[in-house]
């Protein structure tokens, strides 16, 4: 932002709109021979790392494929933009980048009722993490004025302090009642709060991603998760209660197994490349900490 340089861990991640453009490109050429359900999209960090002219030419350059952007994370961030931009992040990205429902915008966690509403009409998704923004204190996320507005939302992990995907949306629905002081929040009908959490958090994913996904139904990838019925979270649960059970009394512990576009990647509790990845990720942190 206003020409600061990167500071020594943000070098690594630093490239000039020449060089990005030029990794999008051989990243398409790369995907040539993968498997059809690998998409390419595109991140440019944030309002503060990117400058307007730069992403606008993103934007220009990509015809297809999705957009996500950090923005409105802290209020710091939020007040340098205004200061920087004469606008709010998310009130001046509105108005500058076509945005639509090609658009994940990660956090927009400080939003007014106008920005909320605005971005909802957009068609954009916006991408909570819910763990990564109690950790670092950023604050809490306006879901009912989201929900109202008719907007959408997806779950994901920023800061991979915790991979948790019921624990994330466990602190989604308790963070929203907390502020409001009321019960069963992020669900604007009757019913199960869980199933709402779980199949509104599938469809903004699968739409930030763009990816056919989020329902089983034809012409839908293969995105599958089995829960263990044995497990004594989900003892004597009626179907419309399974979900609730999972997500506020159990944990991801109780997944059996995961298929991606029908390619089995967990079975019986356990990644299929557990016990290499475990392997590979020690021998990654030993090494780091003996260069330290």
């Amino acid at each position: 932002l206003n020409g600061k340089k990167l500071a020594e861990g943000q070098l690594r991640f630093g490239n000039d709109l020449e060089q990005y453009l030029r990794i999008l490109d051989q990243t398409q050429d790369s995907l040539r021979n993968a498997p059809e359900d690998y998409l390419l999209g595109m991140a440019p960090h944030s309002l503060r790392a990117v400058s307007p002219e730069s992403l606008k030419e993103i934007v220009e350059a990509r015809s297809s494929g999705t957009f996500h952007i950090h923005i409105a994370e802290q209020l710091k961030e939020v007040e340098e933009i205004q200061t920087h931009f004469g606008a709010r992040p998310v009130e001046w990205l509105l108005e500058n980048v076509v945005v639509d429902s090609r658009w994940c915008l990660i956090h927009a966690t400080h939003m007014t009722q106008e920005e909320t509403q605005n971005l909802a009409k957009s068609g954009a998704v916006v991408g909570l993490c819910p763990i990564t923004e109690a950790n670092l204190g950023d604050g809490v996320f306006d879901g009912t004025e989201l929900l109202l507005s008719g907007g959408k939302y997806g779950i994901g992990s920023d800061s991979n302090v915790r991979i948790s995907l019921t624990e994330e949306l466990r602190l989604l629905e308790y963070s929203q009642r907390l502020i409001r002081k009321e019960r069963n929040v992020m669900i604007n009908k009757e019913g199960s709060v869980g199933q709402a959490l779980y199949s509104n958090a599938l469809a903004g994913g699968a739409q930030a991603l763009g990816r056919k996904t989020g329902s089983i139904a034809p012409g839908q990838w293969g995105d599958l998760l089995t829960l263990d019925s044995e497990a004594l979270t989900l003892c004597g649960c009626t179907e419309d209660k399974i979900l609730d059970h999972w997500i506020f009394s159990g944990d991801d512990s109780i997944v059996s197994d995961v298929w991606s576009a029908g390619r089995q990647m967990v079975k019986d509790g356990q990644h299929i490349q557990h016990n290499e990845i475990e392997h590979k990720y020690r021998s990654i942190i030993l090494d780091i900490r003996q260069k330290k």
